[in-house]
């Protein structure tokens, strides 16, 4: 740890905070190393925290883990090397390298691992050049393939030139022909320019005709016009006064009658008058018979004590109701407590029983398939279907009081008990495997006696002293069979429950034998007992926060709330009986005071019938006399007068309305005579005017066909146009010439291959046929005979280049491929002439001294360097023989014990021991295993080795030695006194009675520490 080292390199632990000593937040550790310069030697200080992380220090100085790491390179400590730090742990790891994995772990220690740079310097470029020669391989190959393809396609290759040639013929053929065609679009365009101007000067003459014959049809238009304006404003005259005429019809119509309207009236006027007086004689006889009628009517008799008495009962009454009310209104309110008491507790019990939801979904929450709610929900819908009880979850059956010991449970159990269902009948146990195979879910089927208690541990009593309150069983609530699932599974009644003062006392716990597992509130403490060497073990994991117990329920909250509900339920009860008899005697109140009342309302409704009646009369009496009074006042003599004055004004505006319409007709006669001269005058103008039209239609349709003919001309002439220049292009593009904007039509001059081609291109068109239908017989023998000719595959010809280009490339690649192997495998020769003679050197050395170890102890042992094409592949084999009827063997971690594993090692290192360079080695336990034979031989040669010249400072850590081993002068031995009971045997121990020292070789002055 204080060299930058990775805590799995021991193989007992992950991270550095578990080295850290129980209850202790810190760890330090501090090494001091021997540098080129003894008097400045390497101070390293590391301060291991909790939360894993460090602090370093450098000579005192604060550094960070990388300046660390660069000091103990250059030192070249290679923690991750097996053969320089060995820990007890990976003994076996080092007897199951494979044999090229232990070449490389040898290399790296041997002096400052240059042949293992060598090495992998070699695997590289071996690798690197491995490719190329593949490749330089397969492309001469290719090249051979490619050269005799293009040999077997020369023949085939002679006929596609030849066709090649017919058709470049072709093809100049070919470039006449746009030219021919060009010419005879030109003459057809030149043609239809001569139309178009031909028509176009007919056109100009038939235009001057249609002037001169348009002059007399304006002029007789204009007459007709004017004379139609007149006979146009005698109309508007004639209609206005014929609407006028009307006007003045409706006028006297009207007049009409109002005359016979108003002498209706009068008459009218008459008849009323009559009318009124007798309906003046019948209202004073009805007047009188009303009269009468209020004199007959009986008065009712006085009923005042009558009145009193009931009103002294209705006050009564109504204060019993009243009261009643009051009594009704506090009986509510006292019913209202218990009531709302009895919400809020049925609104807490649901809580409650929502839990085993709540945890059912925090299961779902780890399993996005839902198949724990499937599981749930078909258990529900079938409990009919089983024989015996079914639980499950047993997470939904669980209940803790205290959240802190749900936290334990829930950690110590395992993940996959809490989604388990437990049975207590097999039948049951084999239908739910069934049905729910799909949903993978575990079914647990418990045929014990549900009935019997699980025992209390008998030494839980003294084991309060140290905090420890109970078990993880004693603080579950569950059905029994559920309770024996999590002890049969989880062992919770052998697991403890402790406080913080057993966190402080945990050594002392830790010496009981009779505890397996202990939670604390911040820690789980795990013990175990090998079975072969009775050792014992701890594990110590922090207390995670609970992810499913996240709600519980509090069963004695539960039964407190079920006692409320019950006392609530029977206040609310004994409430509503009392409101019972409140309402009886409200209803027996109400019903007396609606009698009292209708016996009043009868009284006073005797008395309101009689005042009603002689009110109605009465009221009768005022009316008659007002209507009697009206028609006296009435004078219809004024009213006659006035309707005859009004008939003789209307008969004065009559005649002057029959006078105005004679004047009308006289004016209407005089304009009818006015009318007719100008008729005949229009119809005269219409028919000189039609027959003008005529004759102008006449020259107008001449015109008419004239401009379409024109237009036809000027069509066709731009089509021709059109259609040369477009083989003027096609010419120009197919002769590939870039001719002047003043060839072809519209041009200066004439566009012909003897004008624009080019003067090889002429000669040509010179040779060739003159007419297009002699170009197009040559084309057409010409093609014939290139076809005559048979080639197998048409693309020969590109094959053949394209090949031809790829041999040419290819043979640039390969020569330059060749040239880069054969320096890459020139350098490999080089660097190998130098690696391997060392390597094989060094491995005949570390042989001889290996055997020579092996021999000392009785055995035989070498080692040898298997070489191989593929430089990754060397290997180095060590062989042993522990027994005289044995051959010798590989070492491996399956046919040698533990000892004989470390016997070879330890002497496998001790022969590398010369070759490195490093400033020390450790090495950890590795006489544990061996016999006391080989033990003290090893040890032996273990200080020999540490004692030579030159060698590195070498560690050997061990928790025991045998007795009588021999020692160097050269040897620091190092005890250490550690633990509580440790102080005695301190004390009384002699160092001079356990250590002998040998005389060492003169030779031998260096010194081991």
């Amino acid at each position: 740890l204080i060299l930058r080292g990775k805590p799995s390199l021991l193989g007992r632990g992950d991270k550095v905070s578990e080295f850290i000593k129980r209850g202790e937040n810190t760890g330090e550790v501090e090494i001091t190393l021997c540098t080129g310069n003894p008097q400045r030697p390497l101070v390293i200080h590391r301060k291991i925290k909790q939360n894993n992380s460090s602090e370093w220090k450098l000579n005192g100085h604060t550094v960070d883990a990388k300046k660390v790491l660069e000091q103990i390179s250059e030192l070249n400590v290679q923690l991750d090397n097996l053969c320089q730090f060995l820990p007890q742990d990976r003994v076996v790891a080092f007897s199951q390298l494979k044999p090229t994995e232990l070449l490389m772990e040898t290399e790296k220690a041997i002096g400052d691992a240059h042949l293992r740079k060598m090495h992998q310097d070699l695997i590289d470029m071996r690798n690197d050049i491995k490719g190329l020669g593949t490749r330089v391989q397969e492309h001469r190959q290719q090249l051979e393939r490619y050269q005799e393809q293009n040999r077997v396609l020369e023949r085939d290759v002679e006929r596609v030139n030849e066709r090649n040639r017919l058709y470049a013929l072709i093809e100049e053929l070919e470039k006449k022909k746009p030219w021919l065609k060009f010419e005879i679009a030109k003459d057809e365009w030149e043609n239809a320019r001569v139309n178009a101007k031909r028509t176009k000067n007919q056109m100009k003459e038939k235009e001057k005709q249609l002037q001169i014959a348009r002059k007399p049809l304006t002029d007789k238009m204009a007459q007709r016009n004017e004379a139609d304006k007149a006979r146009k404003a005698i109309k508007l005259e004639e209609a206005q006064l014929l609407d006028k005429r009307q006007a003045v019809d409706e006028d006297l119509l009207k007049m009409g009658n109002n005359i016979e309207a108003v002498q209706q009236e009068i008459q009218n006027l008459q008849n009323t008058a009559r009318q009124r007086e007798a309906k003046m004689a019948k209202a004073r006889a009805e007047i009188a018979d009303l009269e009468a009628q209020i004199s007959a009517l009986p008065e009712p008799e006085d009923s005042t004590e009558e009145a009193d008495r009931l009103k002294v009962d209705l006050r009564r009454l109504n204060n019993e109701l009243k009261e009643l009310g009051y009594r009704k209104t506090d009986t509510q309110h006292a019913a209202a407590l218990p009531q709302r008491q009895l919400g809020e507790i049925s609104a807490k019990l649901r809580k409650q029983a929502d839990v085993r939801n709540q945890r059912i979904r925090a299961l779902a929450n780890k399993d996005p398939q839902g198949r724990i709610i499937k599981a749930c929900e078909w258990v529900e819908a079938n409990r009919s279907r089983f024989v015996g009880e079914v639980y499950g979850p047993i997470l939904a059956e669980v209940h803790v009081n205290s959240k802190q010991h749900a936290t334990y449970l829930e950690q110590h159990c395992p993940g996959w008990l809490w989604e388990a269902f437990v049975t207590t009948n097999a039948q049951d146990q084999t239908l739910l495997l069934t049905e729910l195979r799909q949903h993978g879910t575990t079914v647990i089927n418990y045929s014990g006696d549900p009935s019997v208690e699980i025992p209390e541990p008998h030494e839980l009593e003294g084991l309060k002293q140290y905090g420890i309150q109970g078990t993880l069983d004693m603080v579950v609530e569950a059905p029994m069979v559920v309770k024996r699932i999590l002890n049969d599974h989880a062992a919770t009644a052998r697991t403890y429950i402790g406080t913080q003062e057993t966190e402080s006392r945990m050594e002392e716990v830790a010496e009981i034998r009779a505890i397996s597992c202990v939670f604390t509130p911040v820690s789980q403490y795990t013990y175990t007992t090998s079975r072969y060497s009775n050792a014992r073990t701890s594990r110590v994991v922090a207390v995670r926060p609970p992810k499913l117990f996240l709600s519980s329920v509090d069963q004695a909250q539960v039964d407190l709330l079920k006692q409320q509900q019950r006392d609530a339920q029977n206040a609310v009860h004994s409430a509503e009986q009392q409101l019972a008899k409140i309402e009886e005697e409200t209803k027996a109140t109400d019903a007396a005071l609606r009698a009292a009342r209708e016996e009043t309302s009868a009284l006073l409704q005797r008395k309101s019938d009689y005042n009603k009646q002689v009110s109605k009369l009465k009221q009768q009496v005022n009316q008659k006399q007002v209507s009697l009074k009206a028609l006296e006042k009435t004078n219809a003599g004024n009213q006659e007068e006035k309707l005859r004055k009004r008939c003789a004004t209307i008969n004065e505006k009559r005649l002057d309305k029959l006078l105005e319409l004679h004047s009308m007709t006289m004016r209407m006669g005089n304009l009818q005579l006015q009318s007719e001269p100008l008729v005949l005058k229009i119809a005269e103008c219409e028919v000189q005017i039609e027959h003008l039209k005529q004759e102008v239609s006449g020259l107008e349709a001449e015109g008419g066909q004239l401009a379409v003919e024109h237009e036809q001309h000027e069509r066709k002439k731009e089509e021709r146009k059109q259609r040369a220049l477009e083989l003027k292009k096609e010419a120009e593009r197919v002769a590939n010439l870039a001719h002047s904007s003043s060839c072809g039509p519209d041009g200066n001059r004439t566009c012909t291959p003897a004008t624009c081609a080019t003067a090889d291109l002429e000669a040509k068109f010179e040779q060739m046929p003159g007419t297009l239908e002699e170009l197009q017989d040559e084309i057409k023998e010409k093609n014939q005979e290139a076809e005559a000719l048979f080639i197998r595959d048409p693309d020969v010809l590109n094959q053949y280049q394209e090949r031809k280009k790829k041999i040419e490339d290819l043979e640039s690649k390969l020569a330059a491929e060749t040239d880069l192997y054969e320096n890459g495998q020139s350098k490999i020769d080089e660097l190998k002439g130098r690696w391997l003679p060392e390597l094989k050197e060094v491995v005949e050395q570390m042989g001889r001294t290996f055997s020579e170890s092996f021999a000392a102890i009785g055995c035989v042992g070498e080692l040898g360097l298997e070489e191989h094409e593929n430089f990754e592949s060397y290997e180095m084999r060590i062989r042993v023989k522990f027994r005289a009827e044995e051959a010798l063997q590989t070492l491996s971690s399956h046919r040698q014990s533990g000892g004989e594993r470390s016997v070879s090692t330890m002497l496998y290192l001790i022969a590398l021991q010369e070759f490195t360079k490093c400033p020390f080695r450790v090495v950890d336990e590795i006489n544990q295993g061996m016999d006391a034979v080989n033990e003290r031989k090893i040890f032996t040669k273990m200080v020999e080795a540490a004692c030579r010249p030159d060698t590195p400072q070498c560690f050997l850590l061990t928790p025991k030695l045998l007795p009588q081993l021999e020692y160097s002068p050269a040897v620091t031995i190092l005890n250490i006194m550690n633990g509580p009971r440790i102080k005695k045997v301190s004390s009384t121990w002699d160092p001079s009675r356990s250590y002998k020292f040998y005389k060492p070789n003169p030779s031998h002055a260096a010194m081991a520490r």
